[in-house]
């Protein structure tokens, strides 16, 4: 048997992970929410990751959650597509890996690899900076770069799913490594594999982009469309005239903390599309496969609920798609406000409306 000296015990302490119990996350959402976990920690290197499911023996509570067959892991990256409870029962982890890797190309796409804790919007901007062009019209989205492929994140015509040749992550309960191409991802508005059950304790630690090598810019939606009508198109412009937008609609999070489009666009039949606009013709629509997307802001807006406080809470006076907390908002005023928003809209439009970021 060989001796363990106080020189391995050491060794071994550094490499084991630093669990804290009741931790505050407040901080750590941009809805500002009121909440806090059973257990918090912070994942820095991908080694990390192997050895989680070693903390469910540890913990009897993961342990009960797990035979529950409950969520356990809450992967947590800006916080910036989340909705908290006051309290959550599992293990948050907050996702610090890092790194940007150039892995060559082929006949039709250079490929890059990105470690899932990269903040989105600075990758966008590398990816500028080097020469791949593709996502500057998800420029200014919140968020890591490890959120874009769970929500197949979009913006100004383009969806992230175009860009991505493969997800890869581990399933935290069997330590299992994985490798998802795009196919497999199941990627649909805003939406992916990354939603469903089976995934609710798998890990993105990076994600592999693709970009083609010939480059063809989207410039076909909204804004974009009337301003590149008389300025030159270019990446960089797109992503500069795409962050102007968007500071200009939607609320700066350092004055009205919130998590973005709180509902996603409704997508209905062009049959659906012709009986609305007859009571209601000026409803702005667009094609998005064979169905038509509304656009949810203006609904909402149509419905009456723009810039009226409900408690804490308000649909943002700007844009009406966006919740914003006014200050000590809680879980409960959140779903509240959802809720009558919902049911009007359903009434008076007969269109359903599904909340966009994720509730823990």
């Amino acid at each position: 048997m060989s001796e363990i000296t106080p020189q391995k015990m050491l060794k071994k302490r550094k490499k084991m992970l630093s669990v804290k119990t009741n931790f505050n996350l407040e901080s750590l959402n941009t809805f500002k929410l009121e909440s806090t976990c059973a257990f918090y920690s912070e994942i820095s290197h991908v080694d990390e990751v192997k050895d989680l499911n070693k903390v469910l023996t540890q913990e009897p509570q993961l342990t009960s959650l797990f035979k529950a067959k409950e969520k356990v892991f809450f992967i947590l990256g800006g916080g910036s597509n989340l909705i908290f409870r006051e309290r959550i029962h599992g293990l948050v982890l907050k996702n610090n890996l890092k790194g940007i890797k150039e892995i060559g190309c082929d006949t039709t796409n250079a490929y890059v690899q990105v470690a899932s804790g990269e903040v989105w919007h600075d990758f966008v901007l590398w990816c500028l900076d080097h020469g791949y062009f593709g996502l500057e019209n998800l420029a200014l989205i919140p968020g890591t770069v490890g959120a874009a492929p769970i929500q197949n994140i979009g913006a100004y015509g383009v969806e992230v799913k175009k860009f991505i040749h493969s997800v890869r992550g581990r399933d935290l309960l069997t330590s299992q490594m994985r490798e998802l191409n795009s196919l497999e991802c199941q990627f649909s508005y805003r939406d992916s594999i990354f939603k469903k059950p089976e995934y609710k304790n798998f890990f993105i630690t990076e994600v592999v982009f693709k970009f083609p090598l010939l480059y063809e810019p989207e410039v076909s939606y909204g804004e974009l469309k009337e301003f590149f009508k008389t300025h030159e198109v270019s990446p960089r412009a797109i992503a500069n005239k795409v962050i102007e937008i968007r500071k200009e609609k939607l609320p700066s999070l350092d004055f009205y903390p919130n998590v973005g489009s709180f509902f996603k666009n409704p997508l209905v039949t062009q049959e659906q599309l012709n009986s609305l606009k007859k009571r209601t013709p000026q409803l702005v629509s667009f094609p998005h496969g064979e169905k038509i997307k509304l656009s949810a802001g203006q609904l909402i807006e149509l419905a009456g609920f723009k810039g009226q406080p409900q408690g804490a809470f308000m649909m943002y006076s700007r844009q009406a798609l966006v919740m914003i907390n006014q200050g000590g908002g809680r879980f409960e005023g959140v779903m509240t406000l959802a809720e009558k928003v919902k049911t009007k809209v359903l009434n008076d439009f007969g269109v359903i409306l599904e909340i966009e970021p994720d509730i823990w």
